[in-house]
């Protein structure tokens, strides 16, 4: 007998244990994952799972002289336990988008959709994860909304009195997209958006909860960390906080938790238990939060959230009417749609293709990887709401240059440092002008519209930069270097030791630069640029 026949046979499934006291299994009839310990395993803890004649399905199982010998069947369950190992509640999942190996499922609660398809529990097997029974949730529409629903979207938030006019409403579509499947992403954006009295702020609360329906969970501001994890269950939903001010130790807890729910490689959020093992919470959401004032200090917390500002508008009758009208189109049913829409981006990959082009544009352009993680995504969410064509790398420059204009903190040194040598001009032929990211792009032979590579090469290598491999060498005292750096934090030689910071990045000897002898920092190319697999061959 396979697992599979097996466990859709079986009453309840052994996933493992948490040390010595606890054990977990998922109960088929409720689709829930229950947790007992070793003295709560009682003839009355197992028909609260199942009813009696369910567990004879059990291999092995004994009958005594008043039924299931009850004792002998605690034994197995927690034997196979044990044979399954440490329970990794990261198998658990809830509501939200998720991906399961090559599929995407999106669960609504008490139903799931896996590549757009709606599909019972049963008929869906993974080979890894549980996905957990819950309310239901909003559910993607039949039709996905149109390109022109997401213009006509940015169309009404742009009559925000937005200090970010241009990029702004752009971005909160963007988010509004992100949070819809934030549990399927790599990387969760954040936002913060703030405004006074008379702002609209709250009317934007408004019409974004009615976008995201229950599939939002809404929290006030006092809300504690610990209550936070216990309402989203294993849930990967966006998140609203209302009139959230991030200056108690409360609020300060909460960042932290938004902070580790902005990407799957952030650590697991430890807390401590009753029999002294520690219990592990991996949290993934997409926040808004909203007030009057984000008091967000710490630069790690900054890098990860997007802050935009509103101010008062006035309005004239007609206007105000105008408003009104358009507001009242964009309800659950809408939002159903948008889902819709991103599920279908997703399942075609447009989505991951679309954040590849933004990614590369955000880094050439002088942006750090962090500033490509969360700008890429809310970019090419709103990319792929607002319309039905590709983009390639040109034509995500000019949204991508428009962050620079946003305030988000100061990067960290190394990323600073290296913004700015990917961002320095150079001239090749004393005809293409371009930046030192671009040309190591080119390096790569990524690109067909520029002069000979040799004299790319000869140019960056003059400048302290050589091509080995599949690294970049970055020279620690050459003319070249020190005319890129002149003038900043890092000049005469200080750029190595923050490079040196770079994963990977280390030493490399002397070694000839253009005419020029030098020691070098070794970085490989993926710590400068988005890795190959972000790359597209210049015949596309």
């Amino acid at each position: 007998m396979t697992q599979r026949v097996r466990d859709e046979i079986l009453p309840v499934i052994p996933l493992g244990h948490s040390g010595t006291r606890h054990f977990f299994y998922f109960v088929r009839v409720t689709r829930q994952i229950v947790r007992l310990s070793s003295g709560a395993h009682t003839p009355a803890s197992f028909l609260a799972m199942a009813m009696e004649p369910d567990w004879l399905n059990w291999p092995g199982v004994r009958l005594g002289q008043h039924g299931i010998d009850w004792s002998s069947l605690s034994e197995i369950l927690m034997g196979e336990c044990r044979e399954k190992g440490i329970y990794d509640p990261d198998c658990a999942r809830g509501r939200g988008a998720w991906r399961d190996g090559t599929d995407v499922v999106f669960h609504a609660g008490d139903t799931i959709y896996v590549n757009g398809e709606e599909t019972q529990f049963d008929n869906f097997h993974s080979s890894e994860f549980r996905y957990v029974a819950a309310v239901k949730a909003m559910r993607p529409s039949n039709e996905a909304a149109t390109a022109k629903d997401g213009e006509e979207l940015i169309s009404t938030l742009n009559t925000w009195g937005w200090d970010q006019t241009e990029l702004a409403p752009r971005l909160v579509l963007g988010w509004i997209g992100c949070a819809l499947i934030c549990g399927a992403l790599s990387w969760r954006p954040h936002m913060w958006i703030t405004g006074t009295k008379g702002s609209g702020k709250s009317t934007l609360d408004d019409l974004i909860s009615n976008l995201l329906g229950n599939l939002a969970l809404h929290i006030q501001g006092n809300t504690t960390e610990p209550g936070l994890r216990q309402a989203l269950n294993g849930d990967a939903r966006p998140i609203l906080f209302d009139e959230f001010e991030a200056d108690n130790r409360t609020a300060a807890a909460v960042i932290d938790a938004a902070r580790a729910a902005a990407s799957d490689n952030s650590a697991v959020i430890a807390k401590g238990s009753s029999d002294g093992k520690p219990n592990l919470f991996r949290l993934r959401f997409s926040a808004l939060f909203s007030g009057i004032i984000a008091n967000v200090h710490r630069e790690a917390d900054r890098s990860r959230i997007v802050f935009l500002e509103i101010h008062a508008v006035e309005r004239d009758e007609e206007q105000r009417r105008a408003f009104l009208e358009a507001r009242k189109r964009f309800d659950t049913d809408f939002g159903g749609a948008l889902l819709r829409r991103m599920l279908d981006a997703l399942n075609s990959r447009r989505f991951d293709d679309t954040l590849a082009k933004f990614r590369i544009a955000i880094r050439l352009l002088g942006g750090d990887e962090r500033k490509a993680d969360v700008f890429g995504q809310l970019l090419a969410a709103h990319h792929v709401l607002t319309s039905d064509d590709n983009i390639n790398e040109m034509e995500a420059r000019p949204l991508a240059a428009l962050i620079s204009k946003l305030d988000e903190g100061e990067p960290s040194d190394e990323d600073a440092c290296i913004s700015h040598l990917l961002g320095y001009r150079l001239k090749v032929e004393r005809e293409y002008d371009r930046t030192i990211g671009e040309w190591i792009l080119f390096a790569l032979e990524y690109d067909i519209h520029s002069p000979p590579r040799d004299a790319v090469l000869a140019e960056l290598e003059r400048h302290g930069i050589k091509k080995d491999g599949s690294s970049i060498k970055i020279a620690n005292h050459v003319t070249g270097i020190k005319r890129v750096f002149y003038g900043t934090r890092w000049a005469d030689g200080g750029h190595w030791r923050i490079i040196r910071r770079l994963p990977d990045a280390q030493p490399g000897g002397n070694a000839w630069f253009a005419g020029e002898q030098s020691k070098c920092t070794v970085v490989p190319i993926t710590s400068l640029i988005p890795p190959a697999d972000y790359l597209y061959p210049p015949d596309e």
